[in-house]
């Protein structure tokens, strides 16, 4: 989303929160919160003018958060819509399955469907019409694309001119974790090892206690590679390698030195 919070416009909110059941007492409370904000600019450490917003939400605000995720349950409904008209069918696994065809994370939207002309016009369509609702723009220059293994390169240099986006991603994270599992796996989960790594490094620096490195080990580094453990199966070998970072560390109270574990 480009300028996500900054764009959502207050006519939609208002409606949003009406059609899903709020009082009105509460929605005018909270359009209050949202409508009676002003900014100034500091100029020389000296504020100046005095800008009133017609739109948007404030980031870092506690309620904004909130109040984002409800504005694009306009977004999943639609998408929902067209996955039920079979016009923008999703992946199912299994039979019995739910069908998916998005996955939203605040700001951050994944959307998957088949590579051909008319699904390709569906998703736009149904971006124009997000988008002229609720005032939010696609940023074509922050998204990626990718395809599936049967897609020609022909046919991918047109589905990226319909859809105006033209990096292939695929290499990137997604909620921390990699997109797509093409390539070896223990390059691909070799930033858990890294990370872990620097965690010790800072820690190596400290007198610590056996006790204070037991806390520091099961609290925290082994805790990091949890989420994507929970998701994919991880190489032994890469599991082995954790373990020796871990126990170097339990072990020694140097990051240079090595002991006999």
């Amino acid at each position: 989303m480009s300028k996500a919070y900054g764009r959502i416009e207050w006519g939609y909110l208002i409606s949003l929160l009406v059609a899903m059941g709020f009082d009105l007492k509460w929605v005018n409370w909270v359009i209050k919160c949202v409508s009676t904000v002003t900014f100034f600019v500091l100029i020389n450490d000296q504020p100046h003018g005095m800008i009133t917003p017609q739109r948007g939400l404030r980031q870092g605000d506690p309620l904004s958060h909130f109040l984002f995720i409800l504005c694009t349950e306009g977004l999943s409904y639609l998408m929902s819509a067209a996955d039920r008209e079979g016009s923008l069918p999703g992946f199912r696994f299994g039979l019995q399955g739910p069908s998916i065809n998005h996955l939203l994370f605040a700001d951050d939207c994944l959307f998957s469907c088949r590579a051909n002309k008319e699904h390709n016009e569906v998703l736009l369509r149904l971006f124009k019409r997000y988008g002229d609702a609720t005032g939010q723009l696609i940023n074509p220059a922050k998204s990626s694309i990718m395809f599936g293994k049967g897609v020609s390169t022909k046919e991918k240099t047109r589905f990226k001119q319909t859809l105006g986006i033209f990096a292939e991603g695929g290499e990137a994270k997604y909620l921390g974790l990699p997109e797509s599992m093409k390539g070896s796996k223990v390059k691909l989960f070799s930033y858990l090892k890294e990370r872990i790594g620097r965690k010790v490094s800072g820690w190596h620096a400290r007198t610590l206690s056996q006790g204070g490195k037991e806390v520091l080990i099961k609290a925290v580094a082994s805790a990091l590679p949890v989420s994507a453990m929970s998701v994919y199966k991880i190489p032994k070998s890469l599991i082995s390698s954790l373990h020796g970072v871990l126990a170097n560390f339990w072990w020694s109270s140097d990051e240079q030195r090595r002991k006999i574990h």
